[in-house]
């Protein structure tokens, strides 16, 4: 993959991988009577590239084989497939790897305690969550510049994207702010993430739309009741909570209401609340007017 290439001369598999139904029997066009191959999808030559490197490189190699290629989109696939087979190798005994998943948290950028995600930092959150070791993790959040996180955003990931965060987020000891917007297609591992650790100021924001995108007030009133911080550190209590646009229904009303009245709130500084808005109700409430041509 280093060079791009994508089409493959025959002489470059023997006949039980042409037989394995994994190519695509190619006429070349110069040379009609020589067959070329290509995979019948990327992602097949992008797992068999991780495999290459998790295979035959020694765990130094691999180390700069990911400082080299994480910044690069074309390689992020198969850095997920390396962390992957990391982890199954590391469950099997070879400790020497668990350096090359440092590797990929050492490419993390932490502005003033502030992590600002973007595409490579969710790459690296997504690769320690396809390592599959909580353990393994806990020790990366604490020995790199993940520990010196204390405020993060998400917002507008992909689903598969934020739960990788969540699931990182649980092991970084110094986090004590958290924003999260449209967690509802993640919200089992949300949930999780607000039962297993202490946050200090929470906001969330649902937005406005399909009411099955909404997790509403019930179950975060139910795990903030329920939290229990696993993590050996300095404790902090909640003393911020904002919900924007989330739905309360009867039972969310009745977990707001226990949360309050049962001493959960005790630390509480400053609660906001409000109501999903349609866009129309929402464009009211900003005074939007409509142009002329829409009206």
């Amino acid at each position: 993959m280093e060079n791009g290439q994508l089409i493959f001369d025959q002489e470059l598999f023997d006949e039980q991988m042409k037989k394995s139904g994994l190519l695509n029997s190619l006429s070349n066009p110069i040379f009609p009577i020589q067959t070329q191959f290509c995979f019948i999808h990327l992602t097949i030559q992008e797992f068999l590239a991780a495999l290459h490197v998790t295979e035959t490189y020694a765990p130094a190699d691999m180390n700069e084989f990911i400082t080299n290629h994480i910044r690069s989109g074309k390689w992020h696939l198969v850095l997920q497939f390396i962390a992957g087979l990391l982890g199954k190798k590391i469950k099997m005994f070879y400790r020497d790897y668990i350096e090359c998943v440092l590797a990929f948290a050492k490419n993390c950028d932490v502005i003033h305690g502030k992590h600002n995600l973007n595409v490579n930092q969710v790459l690296v959150m997504k690769c320690l969550r396809e390592v599959d070791d909580e353990e393994i993790v806990k020790d990366v959040c604490e020995t790199t510049a993940m520990n010196d996180v204390v405020k993060l955003r998400v917002d507008g990931f992909h689903p598969s994207d934020s739960a990788a965060v969540m699931f990182v987020c649980k092991h970084m000891k110094n986090l004590t702010q958290l924003y999260f917007r449209n967690y509802a297609d993640c919200f089992r591992e949300f949930l999780q993430l607000l039962q297993k650790r202490c946050i200090n100021i929470l906001e969330l924001m649902e937005g406005f739309g399909d009411k099955d995108k909404h997790i509403g007030a019930g179950p975060v009133f139910s795990a903030l009741m329920k939290s229990h911080c696993t993590l050996n550190h300095k404790h902090t209590n909640l003393t911020f909570l904002m919900l924007h646009g989330v739905l309360l229904d009867d039972p969310g009303l009745s977990n707001m209401r226990a949360f309050f009245e049962n001493g959960h709130a005790k630390h509480l500084e400053k609660f906001h609340f409000d109501l999903p808005l349609s866009p129309l109700s929402w464009r009211e409430e900003m005074n939007y007017t409509a142009p002329l041509s829409a009206r």
